[in-house]
């Protein structure tokens, strides 16, 4: 099937949906262009190795950032119960590493959605860029709040790491609603 209007006559694209074993997940199967009386063949749905390789880190290293965020919030609203100093200066390291483990997934996403020459970076996909970019901008004002004394980190650090957290929740939640939603049409 040809997609839009055909500017050049001389080229022909045509997309050819196929069924994989008769499941019912579709997958691409090739991409067909004739330029001159010349057949070309190019796969579409394979992927260089250098960007399979950095799918598999930014899936391994993404979650790590996360779980560090949200016992950092747990620790600081220990603290804010219990006035234990261990709680907040538990937090006040694990923020900064926190930060540390974000810097590579944070570079890969960026690469993926803005630096990409295929567009393949949806609407979500940038919502949740920004939605970390703006959370890890928190957690850095939140690592500069923690290294104060534990008294004077809070309730600030509090509502850093909570706002934080949300934001990161936030879009993990639009990425995982649009992977659902991704495999779930016929």
């Amino acid at each position: 099937m040809q997609r839009g209007p055909n500017p050049h006559p001389s080229l022909v694209v045509r997309l050819r949906p196929s069924l994989y074993d008769g499941c019912k997940r579709r997958h691409r199967s090739a991409v067909i262009v004739r330029k001159n009386n010349r057949v070309k063949r190019m796969a579409s749905g394979s992927a260089s190795m250098s960007r399979r390789f950095a799918f598999a880190v930014f899936g391994l290293l993404n979650p790590i950032p996360f779980g560090m965020f949200v016992a950092a919030l747990i620790f600081d609203i220990t603290y804010l119960r219990t006035g234990e100093v261990l709680w907040t200066k538990a937090a006040a390291w694990l923020i900064p590493l926190a930060l540390i483990f974000a810097i590579v997934p944070r570079f890969i996403n960026l690469g993926m959605v803005w630096a990409s020459r295929r567009p393949i970076a949806t609407r979500v996909d940038k919502v949740d860029f920004w939605l970390n970019l703006v959370a890890v901008i928190a957690a850095i004002f939140n690592a500069f709040v923690h290294s104060r004394d534990a008294y004077a980190s809070m309730p600030t650090g509090v509502w850093l790491s909570a706002v934080t957290v949300a934001l990161l929740a936030i879009g993990n939640l639009l990425v995982a609603a649009q992977t659902a939603g991704a495999e779930t049409r016929p």
